[in-house]
């Protein structure tokens, strides 16, 4: 059996087109993995912010200059998502993160000294865009729509959801949800 060029080139051509394809599935693999990471970074900070709250509830209005991150003694680690950028760093030494804690829920637990109420699934943090001048506090940090095209969000109940872009609205809260529940 004599293989012609052309035949040559068509099992160059199919494999070339396998590699690509296999290439697509192993960046929406790690895509995925990256937003599961970054869920289970929401979910560490929601326990260790329930820990601080408890030990000391007047912790945010004690300190109302520092940002709500320094308040909880997390690992710097979980405080940055796997999927942000990261060509942008913050001075050395500084603690910074790429999640945004809902302003409502910000001014909730400063006047009540607890978290929100959690049977009402409103947004506590938000996977967002790290805004090293301020507190990344939201709806004034933006959410980071880095995982296939939405974001997590971590919820009053300790939950982690992903929400696509179309599915966040303007709210008095930040962001409502509109199909949290899809």
């Amino acid at each position: 059996m004599i293989v012609t060029i052309k035949e040559y080139l068509a099992i160059a051509m199919i494999i070339i087109f396998l590699v690509v394809l296999s290439g697509t599935r192993v960046r929406i693999g790690t895509d995925k993995f990256h937003q599961l990471i970054c869920a289970g970074h929401l979910k560490r900070i929601y326990q260790n912010m329930i820990e601080e709250i408890e030990q000391n509830p007047a912790l945010f209005d004690e300190h109302p200059e520092s940002p709500w991150y320094e308040l909880l003694k997390v690992d710097q680690h979980y405080l940055v998502c796997p999927s942000a950028d990261k060509t942008v760093q913050p001075e050395k030494g500084k603690t910074y993160t790429h999640y945004a804690l809902n302003k409502s829920a910000y001014d909730h637990i400063k006047d009540k000294h607890s978290l929100p109420d959690a049977a009402h699934r409103k947004v506590l943090i938000v996977d967002g865009i790290h805004d090293p001048a301020g507190f990344d506090l939201f709806p004034m940090a933006n959410p980071a729509f880095r995982h296939n095209g939405g974001c997590n969000i971590l919820l009053t109940d300790g939950s982690v959801i992903w929400l696509s872009k179309d599915n966040f609205s303007a709210g008095n809260i930040g962001f409502s949800i509109r199909t949290a529940e899809k």
